[in-house]
């Protein structure tokens, strides 16, 4: 809502006695409407440690433990696989041609998803040393050294895996033309959004290609001084979101009672 569309939030705060907002910065944005919000935590931030066992995850995915490991998130809906996939893969051979150590794990959120995902693989580079999975989100984060992602909850699930990420999203020509003049912010990219600054490179629609992709990922794995200023200020950010968000959503449930 306070990403586009906002007139929706006068018709919530409308009908809703108590919103409980995952994000700190919500309870504002609706108070603005006559809203009455509580910012309660993120379940995600809870969920996940803040500092992420990094061998315990490779482990699970039967990666060395050392090495240089980069994942490949492509997105859970139809429509981004169909976007972004090719995109992603080719930047990862481009990366594969710059650091020929690294092995690659591209994480789909459905099965459905593994045939075309080892499909396009194939036809990018018959060598290419990529593992796929589904479903194994948390896991393929916390193992990674970094990842290309597309725009949505997984940045937000690399932010708290500390997992330093290239953002990407493409939409139909027609629909973005549209949703731009809607937009009301000026980052798409979760982290960005929560930081109030650039903290990760985002690149949207005609941006999304291979080189461009290769080169900000490349930016993250030389250049030392970019990796420490994401772990340390997405730890910061991780530590505001996680103060029990299921507890405090139940007292607030219960006061509001």
């Amino acid at each position: 809502v306070w990403a586009w569309r906002t007139g929706r939030a006068k018709s919530i705060s409308a009908v809703a006695d108590l919103l409980l907002a995952v994000l700190p910065f919500e309870p504002d944005f609706f108070d603005r409407y006559g809203g009455a919000a509580r910012f309660v935590g993120h379940p995600l931030a809870d969920l996940l440690p803040l500092e992420p066992d990094i061998p315990a995850a490779r482990r699970s995915l039967g990666l060395p433990c050392d090495g240089l490991v980069i994942a490949i998130m492509p997105g859970s809906r139809k429509q981004e696989i169909d976007r972004l996939l090719r995109p992603f893969v080719e930047a990862a051979a481009l990366i594969y041609h710059e650091k020929p150590e690294a092995r690659f794990i591209l994480c789909v959120a459905r099965e459905t998803h593994v045939d075309q995902a080892r499909r396009y693989i194939a036809e990018c580079a018959s060598e290419f040393p990529c593992t796929v999975v589904f479903g194994l989100a948390h896991e393929v984060l916390s193992a990674a050294n970094a990842v290309i992602v597309a725009s949505g909850t997984a940045s937000l699930e690399a932010l708290l895996c500390k997992t330093p990420m290239v953002v990407a999203y493409r939409l139909a020509p027609l629909s973005y033309h549209i949703i731009k003049h809607m937009v009301k912010i000026p980052r798409i990219a979760m982290p960005n959004i929560l930081a109030g600054r650039e903290l990760v490179p985002e690149l949207i629609q005609e941006a999304v290609t291979p080189r461009a992709i290769c080169r900000e990922l490349l930016e993250w794995l030389n250049v030392e001084e970019k990796r420490t200023e994401f772990l340390d200020i997405s730890r910061d950010l991780h530590q505001d979101l996680k103060c029990g968000a299921a507890q405090n959503a139940a007292r607030a449930v219960i006061g509001l009672l």
